[in-house]
């Protein structure tokens, strides 16, 4: 040691400026011992210090090197006394600072292999921090202390109490939490280091910014935080719960991995695609505590038996097993993916609302609701089970090859909307919407529901053969070009306007029911069996020629009107007409012929019911029945003729402007009932009123 003193104990260890001290072996400084150090120590063996070490700096000195052990026993202070810097270099071997330690505007840089202990409190008043750490390791091992804002390489975090960052960190290499809290305060805490360990200690970061920015694979302290912030193409792996309370910026192409961790969002957190874009994975509890949340980036929950978190979802996929949705609102503006099975509570309420064109998947809703402008895609196998509310938008829809499934055990309206395969289960009620048209392109399965069907129509619109079910509609339409199939053995109710298309029909073994409580118009068509129900008086009319391949049934109630067209039975079928019902024949400028070829035995007409020939045009009567009530009627005078046997069981009526001739081979025979003469009667044949 040259131009310096070294006294005993209690004494000073000076340096003068231009000095250079070098420690080759080790020294035992004795005790309280103090270092103020003006030129230049360098201590490569094992050096310790009992009192205080002041580097000072002024023109020339002031620099302490480090490659081998150095221990000060109380505290270390860099000072500048003249304009330049106290210096502290540390590449390799370590330095313990027992004490306290300050930094007054001198600097000091930890790499290599260096260590820098630090057991007691820390101040740096350099403007900016001049203290450089890049491979080197730094250790806070004290009670309370400051974490000097820095470049640290290895930062390592142990004794008890709090760790408070007196400005932005950044980690290079390793961070330890061996121990006590880190305090991250408003400031910034930048982590590159690949391997992160949580012994005991905790990261306590819930108004500050933390990023992992590695561009590799990195750990993530469980925390709360105030910003998270991850970069990089590279799966972030949570090592613990994590709560963000500001934001999360995960870019595009970066994963936060929560695993089995529980991932939690605070009221103001913004996880919304403008700084989420990136995936979050998680097989663990997810709470978003927003009031309207909105989470970009693809969200995906890789759990079994996981609750799905009420949210807007950009992405969402569910690769883990029966994922659940609870009674809440869910909505999905981008891709939908699951390769699980989830279960949705009937109150839940699902909704596509993206603005790009969206796949509905084959899955068992809640409720189903499509809004905002993009085309939606029914998934083309599977069913889509819809429990509550299928709410459809004004989205255009591909519907090829689905099916649409309302299985609802509570009452369920079926929408206005073109379905291709429409099916109910379940016991709930059903409800065709009143005023809409639903379309079925493919299969309708009506199941056991109880229906309520006023004012709508149900459209079988599809390219391909359908078969209209056993069921009871209120309009009936078919369309496109498609071949029908009546369902055989079924029956087929219509209450209000059957519109038969140009389709070709397949009738066998059907029944057709015109069951409304209205007026109604029969369409002309080849009919197996051909039924008019009601409740009520009312008229049905043909709106062209009819022929019926089985039985015509006219319940009570019921009028048929001919309207001028014809109709054609069979030799096998039934022609009924029951009590009080009236069958029509003919227009003012049409003559019809009473229905033809049901045989005689075949033709049953209740006493009470009335057969009309109604034309203005010449008519004959037949004789095949038994007539209950026979009426002529006509606006201008006419002959209607009798040229064979007529039975009449109650009256016969001839209105005015008719003649009815009775032939010389004719005879009417009146069982009960009595002749009311309005118009003519002639007669050459035999005419015998019962009394």
């Amino acid at each position: 040691m040259n131009g310096g003193t070294r006294k005993g104990a209690g004494a000073h260890l000076r340096t003068a400026l231009s000095v250079l001290l070098t420690l080759l072996l080790t020294t035992m400084v004795p005790a309280q011992t103090n270092i103020r150090n003006n030129g230049t120590i360098t201590n490569n063996g094992t050096a310790n210090v009992n009192g205080y070490f002041e580097n000072f700096k002024n023109a020339t000195g002031g620099t302490f090197n480090n490659t081998g052990t150095y221990t000060i026993g109380s505290y270390f202070s860099n000072n500048n006394t003249g304009g330049t810097d106290g210096t502290m270099s540390i590449t390799a071997g370590t330095v313990t600072v027992t004490g306290n330690y300050t930094n007054d505007n001198g600097s000091t840089t930890v790499n290599g292999t260096g260590i820098l202990i630090l057991n007691g409190t820390t101040n740096s008043n350099a403007t900016p921090v001049l203290f450089s750490v890049s491979s080197g390791t730094v250790r806070y091992q004290g009670a309370a202390q400051n974490v000097l804002a820095a470049t640290y390489g290895t930062l390592r975090l142990a004794g008890s109490g709090n760790k408070t960052m007196d400005g932005s960190v950044t980690v290079n290499t390793g961070f330890d939490l061996n121990a006590g809290t880190l305090i991250v305060g408003a400031n910034t805490l930048d982590i590159k280091a690949a391997t992160l360990t949580s012994t005991s200690g905790t990261l306590s970061a819930a108004s500050g910014t933390v990023s992992y920015t590695l561009a590799g694979t990195q750990q993530v302290f469980p925390a709360t935080y105030g910003t998270l912030t991850l970069s990089g193409a590279f799966a972030k792996t949570a090592q613990g719960d994590i709560t963000v309370n500001t934001t999360l910026n995960n870019p595009s192409g970066t994963t936060l991995a929560m695993g089995a961790h529980g991932l939690t969002a605070g009221v103001s957190a913004d996880l919304s695609d403008g700084v989420n874009a990136g995936a979050i994975t998680t097989s663990g509890t997810v709470t978003f505590n927003q009031a309207s949340p909105d989470i970009g980036g693809l969200f995906n929950y890789t759990g079994t038996s996981q609750a799905v978190a009420a949210a807007q979802y950009k992405d969402l996929t569910l690769s883990g097993t029966t994922p659940s949705f609870g009674a809440a609102s869910f909505l999905v503006s981008g891709t939908f993916t699951s390769s699980a099975v989830p279960t949705f509570n009937s109150a839940s309420t699902f909704t596509y609302n993206g603005a790009g064109s969206q796949t509905v998947l084959a899955l068992n809703y809640g409720n189903l609701t499509s809004a905002s402008s993009g085309a939606r895609v029914l998934a083309n196998s599977g069913t889509i089970g819809i429990a509550g509310t299928f709410t459809p938008g004004t989205n255009s829809y591909t519907i090829t090859g689905s099916t649409v499934e309302f299985n609802g055990s509570s009452s369920q309206t079926i929408p206005d909307f073109d379905f291709n395969n429409l099916t109910s289960s379940s016991t709930g009620a059903r409800v065709l919407v009143n005023g809409g048209t639903i379309g079925i392109a493919g299969t309708f399965t009506p199941g056991t529901n109880s229906y309520t069907i006023t004012g709508n129509t149900v459209d079988f619109n599809g390219s391909s053969s359908q078969t209209i079910p056993d069921f009871d509609f209120n309009n009936l339409t078919s369309s496109s070009s498609g071949a029908r199939v009546l369902v055989n053995g079924g029956t087929i109710g219509i209450a209000g306007t059957f519109t038969k298309g140009t389709n070709s029909y397949t009738v066998t073994g059907s029944t057709v029911e015109y069951n409304g409580s209205t007026t109604q118009t029969i369409a002309p068509l080849t009919y197996h069996h051909l039924s008019l129900t009601s409740g009520s008086p009312v008229t049905k009319s043909l709106g062209g020629a009819v022929t019926v391949d089985g039985d015509l049934t006219v319940s009570v109630n019921n009028t048929l009107d001919d309207a001028g067209f014809q109709i054609t039975g069979n030799g096998s079928g039934t022609f009924t007409l029951a009590a009080g019902t009236t069958l029509t024949l003919g227009t003012a400028g049409t003559a019809t012929l009473f229905p033809t070829n049901f045989i005689t035995a075949n033709i049953a007409l209740d006493a009470t019911s009335t057969v009309v020939y109604n034309s203005d045009q010449a008519q004959t009567i037949a004789t095949a029945p038994v007539y209950g009530n026979l009426t002529l009627t006509a606006t201008s005078s006419v002959t209607k003729t009798i040229g064979g046997a007529v039975t009449v069981a109650t009256d016969l009526t001839i209105g005015a402007n008719n003649i009815l001739n009775v032939t010389g081979a004719g005879t009417v025979q009146i069982n009960t009932g009595d002749l009311i003469l309005n118009g003519t009667l002639s007669n050459s044949g035999t005419i015998d009123i019962g009394l």
